[in-house]
Order: C-alpha cells, then sequence, then structure tokens
C-alpha cells in the first residue's frame, strides 16, 4: 500500500458485518452534514413535472437527434487551439507527480445538492485529507449542469476539501450542452456555438425541443460564484484553478496514468476520441492504467463494452489490450457500488467497478441478477449496498410513501437477508445473520418490492421514484493508494448516521499487484 495512506483510527464495522454496520441500528441521527446544507433546500424530485422537462435531452439524444459529437468536436478544438497556445501537451495529459507513491479519491454522480450529496462530504474530508487530488466521475451538477447551480452543488459542498479537483462528464452535465463543465473545469467559453442538428424530420424536431444552454455574463474565470436561482449560500472560496485541458484527459500521477473520457449523453465516443485513446493507452505501457468513464463496463451484471461511432471497435477493446496496460476501470452513472474481477487474456485479472454513490438517489442493487458474466460469478462479485440492504430500504421508503409508513410492504434487513439466501445470491464476504424463515406474508412483500421496475434507463418506476433523503444513504466513494508495487482501493460506505461520520466503514478493498 502507498506509503502515505492515513485512514481515519477506528473505522466502523462494515455492512457486511452487521445490522449497525449498515446503518439500520444505533443510528442516532444525522451527522453534523446537516448544519452544512444551505438553508431553504429542497430534494431534487425526479417526479417533478419542471425536473423532468429539463432533462428531456436524454431522450431527444436516443430516439430523434444527438447533436453531442459535434459540440464535444468543437470543444476539443478550443482545448487543442489553448494547448498550442500555450505549449501543454497536445494529447491533454498532466503530470501531477513523478514520485513513487499516490493517492487520490473518486467519488461519482454527486450533484443533487440535497442532504444525499451534504452526507458524503464529511467522510469525504477525513478520508481524502492527505491525498493528492479528486475526480467526480460522471454527473457533477443535477438535472441539468447549468452554470447557475454550481454554487449550491460543487463550490459550497467542497470549499473546504483542499484537493484539486479534476471531473469526467456525463449526460446530465451534457444537458447544458457541457457550457457550465467547461467554465469551471476548463475555463473555456463558447457562447456563440449553436448545436449542430440534421435536415432530417427527427433532426429538425429535436432541434426545436432542444433546451437552450445557460451563458456566462462575464469573462471566463473559475472565480468564486454568486448566489443560485434557489437564494442558496454559494461557494466560499475560488474553484479549482483550471486543472483539465478538455472534457476528456489523462493524468500522469505517481506510477499510474489516470484515463478520463467523455462518453456523452447515449454513451458513444466518437472516432477522434478513440484514437486519442489508443495513443494515451499505448504511448506508455510501463504505466499501469486505470479508465475513469461515465458509463460503466460491467453494471448489473451485464457487459456494456462502450460504442465508437461508425467503428467496430469498443472501449473495452483497448481496455483488454495487453499493450495498454491497463488494471482497472471505474464508472460513474449508476448511483451504488459494483466491483467485477474479469480474468482476460495473458492470465490477467482486470477490476472493473461502479462507483456512483456520491450523493444522487440511490439505484437499488435488489435487482441485480446472480452474477455470470465473461469470467465474474456470484462468488467474487461485491456491491454495495448488500440487496438485502436495499430491498428493505426500499420497502421501507415506498411503505412510508404508499401507505404512510404502516408496515404494509416494509420488511427489515435480515427477512430480505433470508429471502437472497434462498434465491441462491451469496452476499459474499457478509457474516450477518438472516432471520430463520420466510412467513408466507414477508415473501409476499418481498417478492412484491423486488419485482418494482428499477432499472438504470431514464425515469424508470423505482429508483427514482422512490429516492429518499434521510439515513440511512448507503453512499460510497473510493480512495486509491498506489507505489511502485500495489494498488490498494478501498471502498467506504455512508450511512449519513452521526456515529459513522467521522470514521466511515470500509464496504470492499482490494489490491491489485504490478
Amino acid at each position: 500500500m502507498a506509503a502515505s495512506i492515513e485512514l481515519p483510527p477506528g473505522l466502523a464495522q462494515s455492512s457486511r458485518d452487521s445490522e449497525e454496520g449498515a446503518g439500520w441500528r444505533s443510528c442516532a441521527g444525522p451527522g453534523t452534514w446537516k448544519q452544512d446544507v444551505p438553508a431553504g433546500t429542497k430534494s431534487l424530485s425526479w417526479l417533478r413535472p419542471s425536473i423532468l422537462w429539463q432533462s428531456r435531452h436524454d431522450i431527444i439524444a436516443r430516439f430523434l437527434a444527438d447533436p453531442t459529437a459535434a459540440a464535444r468536436t468543437r470543444w476539443v478544438e478550443l482545448a487543442r487551439q489553448r494547448a498550442q497556445q500555450t505549449g501543454a501537451h497536445p494529447d491533454f495529459v498532466i503530470s501531477r507527480s513523478v514520485g513513487d507513491t499516490i493517492s487520490m479519491v473518486v467519488i461519482g454522480d454527486t450533484g443533487e445538492g440535497d442532504n444525499s450529496q451534504y452526507a458524503v462530504v464529511s467522510p469525504l474530508m477525513d478520508v481524502a485529507r492527505n491525498a493528492d487530488f479528486m475526480v467526480i466521475c460522471s454527473d457533477v451538477i443535477y438535472p441539468t449542469g447549468d452554470l447557475d447551480d454550481y454554487g449550491r452543488k460543487f463550490h459550497h459542498p467542497y470549499r473546504n476539501l483542499g484537493l484539486p479537483i479534476y471531473a469526467v462528464p456525463e449526460n446530465h452535465d451534457w444537458y447544458d450542452g457541457l457550457h457550465g463543465f467547461m467554465h469551471y473545469f476548463c475555463a473555456l467559453d463558447d457562447t456563440g456555438y449553436v448545436p449542430q442538428f440534421g435536415r432530417d424530420l427527427a433532426a429538425c424536431l429535436a432541434g426545436l425541443l432542444w433546451r437552450r444552454s445557460s451563458q456566462p455574463t462575464r469573462p471566463t474565470t473559475p472565480a468564486k460564484a454568486g448566489p443560485t436561482k434557489e437564494g442558496a449560500v454559494a461557494g466560499e472560496r475560488r474553484a479549482p484553478e483550471p486543472l483539465q485541458p478538455a472534457p476528456y484527459f489523462a493524468i500522469d500521477a505517481g506510477p499510474l496514468r489516470f484515463v478520463g473520457i467523455d462518453t456523452g449523453i447515449t454513451g458513444d465516443i466518437d472516432e477522434d476520441q478513440y484514437h486519442w485513446l489508443r495513443r494515451v493507452s499505448f504511448d506508455a505501457p510501463e504505466r499501469p492504467k486505470i479508465l475513469l468513464t461515465g458509463k460503466p463496463i460491467y453494471v448489473d451484471g451485464e457487459h456494456h463494452p462502450g460504442r465508437v461511432t461508425h467503428r467496430p471497435e469498443t472501449v473495452d477493446s483497448v481496455v483488454i489490450d495487453s499493450r495498454a496496460n491497463y488494471v482497472m476501470a471505474i464508472g460513474g452513472d449508476i448511483h451504488n457500488y459494483q466491483r467485477y474481477p474479469v480474468p482476460v487474456a495473458g492470465g490477467r485479472t482486470i477490476q472493473y467497478v461502479v462507483s456512483g454513490g456520491g450523493g444522487a438517489y440511490m439505484h437499488a442493487t435488489h435487482r441485480i441478477p446472480l452474477i455470470n458474466v465473461n469470467g465474474a460469478d456470484e462468488s467474487a462479485f461485491r456491491c454495495y449496498p448488500l440487496r438485502r440492504d436495499s430491498l428493505a430500504r426500499f420497502s421501507q421508503v415506498i411503505d412510508k410513501k404508499l401507505f404512510g409508513g404502516s408496515g404494509t410492504i416494509a420488511i427489515d434487513a435480515p427477512t430480505a437477508g433470508k429471502y437472497y439466501e434462498q434465491r441462491g445470491a451469496t452476499t459474499a464476504g457478509s457474516a450477518r445473520p438472516v432471520t430463520d424463515r420466510l412467513s408466507l406474508g414477508e415473501r409476499i412483500k418481498a417478492e412484491v418490492v423486488h419485482r418494482i421496475p428499477a432499472g438504470r434507463f431514464f425515469h424508470r418506476f423505482g429508483s427514482e421514484v422512490f429516492d429518499f433523503d434521510d439515513q440511512p444513504f448507503f453512499k460510497q466513494f473510493l480512495r486509491i493508494d498506489a507505489n511502485n508495487r500495489k494498488i490498494a482501493v478501498s471502498c467506504f460506505g455512508v450511512t449519513g448516521c452521526a456515529g459513522t461520520e467521522h470514521k466511515p466503514p470500509i464496504e470492499d478493498q482490494f489490491t491489485i499487484l504490478l
């Protein structure tokens, strides 16, 4: 493990160890993070028609026309012009350190701006105290990546973090045409750009429905933000100085190279980015690499290799190529934690990780089927929350919202554990007990909740509809510590409870030998 690692003392038991570790017991209310939530903050609800309408670009891009590739080409053109003028690396490679060790933090899908985001900040600051930098992997700002939302949803929560912050954009950041993202992370503006659509009927309709992006009213600078439209308190410090040169980039840090790609709205990358990905992956074979992507490659028991526009190759075809020397791929977008150790040619194993539990509503894990995909099976699979905790949490939220908390549909975690044990889900590594037997009523409740669709596609019923904003939250983030011999990866769970605010449990931990 890297010599610099210093974790908070006396970490709490994890959800694999006890009910307390999962946040079900001994939760004495929210931690001090609650005091940092700006006064008047409303929970971001995906049931509001205004939120759905603001987020319409996902449907337009998937079914009518998607201007993202053309817009990205324009942003990258501006970034390359600046790199040429300043003498920066032409392929957007950032050199952070030349030492033998590195520590960094990855957090995904952060920016709802409500309780579920702020609950993560305190434990994040404790774990990241001596880290070198942080990467937000997917969806910095919900619902539409607007400039005006950065004060409350980025600057204010992370104002005391004290780390350089990079970010990988994803679909919600692109709903603003990436203007807010590029303004704050890359110090680039393109006020005159107009989205490019085709001339067929679908494209014309898409152009009419497309939401126009907000634009900065002052010269580009990562300066302190002003009040948000909701009147919430803005950040008290400057954003990090322009750190990343473009929406996709690479970071050389210690012995590793981190490669961040931009998957836009639909998850595809264009040909230009594909050629760039090959260059930064193959031109430094001596450096082990970690991919950072908005769209995970393995998720919910399925393989999504990452399409390349107009080409048969995929993102994953680069990742598994031995010449690239990838050891891990981390994706956001899905708001929970999953890990798939996948064997590839040459006797290697690549760790494919989903890490999107940084603040947005929780995507259910109880809908994940038994794992058997490309050599990764249920015995090696890890997820957080455990399926049992996901089922129990959603059953309670549904019961509260639909039945007034009467217990009509709610079940507890030991009962949910028995239900999944009977289904063959091993919840590997968990020593928590389950109930002795299921009554007919408990089985019916568990089956009803289990069958509610909770997929990851746009505004499916389930996870979005039954979003909750009180503890236990089951959020998470990653810390990566590396030296020349190995990489240690720790997944920290966040319940939001006061007792574990400053000593978050480690929900998964693994080592990659170099």
